[in-house]
Protein backbone atom coordinates (compact mmCIF):
# COMPACT_ATOMS: atom_id res chain seq x y z
CA UNK A 1 0.00 0.00 0.00
CA UNK A 2 3.04 2.38 0.47
CA UNK A 3 4.49 1.85 -2.72
CA UNK A 4 1.12 2.42 -4.46
CA UNK A 5 0.61 5.98 -2.26
CA UNK A 6 3.81 6.83 -3.04
CA UNK A 7 4.56 5.85 -7.22
CA UNK A 8 0.81 7.56 -7.14
CA UNK A 9 2.00 10.98 -5.50
CA UNK A 10 5.11 10.80 -7.32
CA UNK A 11 5.33 9.32 -10.85
CA UNK A 12 2.68 11.04 -12.91
CA UNK A 13 4.17 14.63 -11.86
CA UNK A 14 7.70 13.38 -12.51
CA UNK A 15 6.51 12.33 -16.24
CA UNK A 16 5.54 15.77 -16.51
CA UNK A 17 8.79 17.58 -14.44
CA UNK A 18 11.14 15.28 -16.48
CA UNK A 19 11.48 17.60 -19.48
CA UNK A 20 11.45 20.86 -17.46
CA UNK A 21 15.00 22.31 -16.87
CA UNK A 22 15.03 22.24 -13.17
CA UNK A 23 18.33 22.01 -11.60
CA UNK A 24 17.73 21.11 -8.14
CA UNK A 25 16.78 17.79 -6.34
CA UNK A 26 14.57 19.65 -4.15
CA UNK A 27 12.28 21.37 -7.00
CA UNK A 28 12.14 18.11 -9.24
CA UNK A 29 10.58 16.24 -6.00
CA UNK A 30 8.07 18.96 -4.67
CA UNK A 31 6.58 19.96 -8.18
CA UNK A 32 6.71 16.07 -8.96
CA UNK A 33 4.55 15.20 -5.80
CA UNK A 34 2.47 18.89 -6.36
CA UNK A 35 1.77 17.78 -10.00
CA UNK A 36 0.97 14.39 -9.31
CA UNK A 37 -1.34 15.07 -6.65
CA UNK A 38 -2.99 17.64 -8.79
CA UNK A 39 -3.36 15.09 -11.63
CA UNK A 40 -4.63 12.28 -9.61
CA UNK A 41 -7.49 15.24 -7.92
CA UNK A 42 -8.46 16.97 -11.47
CA UNK A 43 -8.98 13.31 -12.78
CA UNK A 44 -11.25 12.58 -9.62
CA UNK A 45 -12.97 15.38 -10.18
CA UNK A 46 -13.92 14.61 -13.59
CA UNK A 47 -14.58 11.13 -12.96
CA UNK A 48 -17.21 12.59 -10.10
CA UNK A 49 -18.93 15.21 -12.18
CA UNK A 50 -19.24 12.70 -15.11
CA UNK A 51 -20.40 10.11 -12.60
CA UNK A 52 -18.53 7.42 -13.80
CA UNK A 53 -16.53 6.76 -10.49
CA UNK A 54 -13.63 4.34 -11.27
CA UNK A 55 -10.74 4.75 -9.66
CA UNK A 56 -8.78 1.24 -10.51
CA UNK A 57 -9.34 1.93 -14.51
CA UNK A 58 -8.09 5.39 -13.87
CA UNK A 59 -4.87 4.28 -11.75
CA UNK A 60 -3.87 1.76 -14.37
CA UNK A 61 -4.60 4.01 -17.13
CA UNK A 62 -2.23 6.28 -15.39
CA UNK A 63 0.32 3.73 -14.92
CA UNK A 64 0.15 3.03 -18.53
CA UNK A 65 0.99 6.33 -19.46
CA UNK A 66 3.86 6.74 -17.02
CA UNK A 67 5.35 3.10 -18.26
CA UNK A 68 5.04 4.56 -21.96
CA UNK A 69 6.59 7.96 -21.04
CA UNK A 70 9.47 6.58 -18.61
CA UNK A 71 10.44 3.96 -21.34
CA UNK A 72 10.41 6.61 -24.13
CA UNK A 73 12.50 8.77 -22.27
CA UNK A 74 15.20 5.69 -21.20
CA UNK A 75 15.04 5.06 -24.89
CA UNK A 76 16.02 8.20 -25.71
CA UNK A 77 18.98 8.22 -23.17
CA UNK A 78 20.60 5.33 -25.08
CA UNK A 79 20.53 6.58 -28.01
CA UNK A 80 21.83 9.76 -27.03
CA UNK A 81 24.84 7.83 -25.12
CA UNK A 82 25.57 5.28 -28.37
CA UNK A 83 25.89 8.53 -30.68
CA UNK A 84 28.48 9.65 -27.83
CA UNK A 85 27.12 13.19 -28.10
CA UNK A 86 24.71 15.36 -26.14
CA UNK A 87 24.28 15.33 -22.58
CA UNK A 88 22.46 12.58 -20.53
CA UNK A 89 18.70 13.79 -18.99
CA UNK A 90 19.14 14.64 -15.56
Amino acid sequence: MTLTLVSASVVPGYCLCRWLPLRALDSLVGLSIALSLALEAALCLAMLWLHRWQPVPMAAAIAAVCTIVLAADLLLIRRQARRGGGQAAP
